[in-house]
């Protein structure tokens, strides 16, 4: 159900809350997570996960493809906080760009990386598209340190006019070694209701 009212001369809408509408839980063996035929129907979508890697490593990083696009056109940015230090890095035009770092299986026990991607108007057929990520996941084993990470993803693949024409229909996150996602790990699609078209601001 969505509410509407006026406001500075735009039309303002308040969307329902966020539904259920796929989860996926690992058994431990795969390390792909694909969500296929993604409704056009909400303007957002949002990912809450609580992630860990087979990998023999602290950590594990976890790439991203949207409508199976190999192309080079992905480009990110995030910053990383661990103790009192900050540090922020870009990466542009890749065919692989990496959407989250999750705790490895030589991090501390029962460590997981645990967070949220958002991806706001996300089926519209105007403009490029993005994915917000935030996550918190503790990986070092000889302090115990957490790391706070905030990344953000643009999609923007080579059409006519530079411009996709299309929403996100399709998600892909595989983990980068190759290796799988323990048994228990759990990643869930929410979508939010479609507001109507705002008129020209006066």
């Amino acid at each position: 159900m969505t509410n509407k009212g006026t406001f500075g001369g735009w039309e303002k809408s308040i969307a329902a809350e966020y539904v259920l509408k796929e989860q996926f839980v690992s058994d431990g063996s795969g390390g792909t997570i694909t969500f296929d035929n993604i409704p056009q129907r909400f303007q957002d979508i949002r990912f809450t996960f609580a992630l860990r890697s087979n990998n023999a490593a602290v950590s594990d990083t976890v790439s991203c493809r949207i409508n199976d696009d190999t192309a080079a056109v992905y480009s990110t940015q995030d910053l990383n906080a661990q103790a009192t230090t900050v540090t922020a890095a870009e990466n542009i035009g890749t065919a692989t760009p990496i959407m989250l770092v999750i705790a490895g299986d030589t991090a501390p026990a029962g460590s997981f990386a645990i967070g949220e991607i958002k991806s706001p108007f996300y089926s519209s057929t105007m403009g490029n598209k993005q994915l917000i990520g935030s996550w918190l996941t503790r990986n070092d084993t000889a302090s115990g340190e957490c790391e706070l990470y905030y990344r953000g993803l643009f999609w923007f693949p080579t059409v006519a006019g530079g411009i996709p024409r299309e929403g996100i229909k399709k998600i892909q996150l595989s983990l980068v070694s190759g290796t799988g996602f323990v048994a228990g790990s759990v990643i869930t699609m929410y979508g939010a209701g479609q507001l109507s078209p705002s008129r020209t601001a006066s």
